[in-house]
């Protein structure tokens, strides 16, 4: 909620200052027409007293530009809040990513996955080489072990007397 109301009120106080900043030279410049000024405000009051008449159809846009002023500022307000503003600060990082892929990735739709089948196949030909070879009997390695394991055993046990 507080996190909302922040964004709101700094989308607000950016957007309200841009907004005026250029719809105040848009005005000054089209009609010569500051619409913060109370002294402009009473020129078209003075206008109205003394029998204005809309005339002409730049009249009418001076008059509809004056009233669109309000709901349009609200308007681009909500449409701001409603942005996501992390997807714009990461922009520039979206578009060198998708250059980069349009670059080196474009030649082919599809992955192309090579020497997948031949793991399988170097592992069962080790299986079979290994399996062909059998381990060298070593008959008269056996006999000094066990005599050297019946020694070291002999030696543990405590002598009787």
């Amino acid at each position: 909620m507080i996190g909302k109301l922040f964004k709101a009120s700094v989308v607000g106080i950016i957007w309200s200052y841009i907004y005026i900043f250029a719809t105040e030279l848009l005005l000054y410049y089209l009609w010569n027409f500051d619409y913060l000024s109370p002294q402009d405000w009473r020129t078209i009051n003075t206008f109205w007293e003394h029998g204005g008449v809309i005339k002409t159809w730049k009249d009418y846009l001076f008059i509809l530009s004056l009233l669109v002023v309000i709901p349009l500022w609200f308007w681009g307000w909500k449409y701001l809040y409603r942005q996501n503003y992390l997807e714009i600060l990461l922009w520039p990082l979206n578009a060198y990513n998708r250059h980069i892929i349009n670059r080196y990735g474009s030649e082919s739709k599809r992955i192309l996955l090579k020497n997948i089948g031949t793991s399988v196949k170097v592992e069962e030909e080790m299986k079979q080489k290994t399996a062909a070879i059998k381990p060298i009997e070593w008959k008269e390695a056996d006999k000094v072990r066990q005599a050297v394991s019946e020694k070291i055993s002999s030696s543990h046990k405590p002598k009787k007397d």
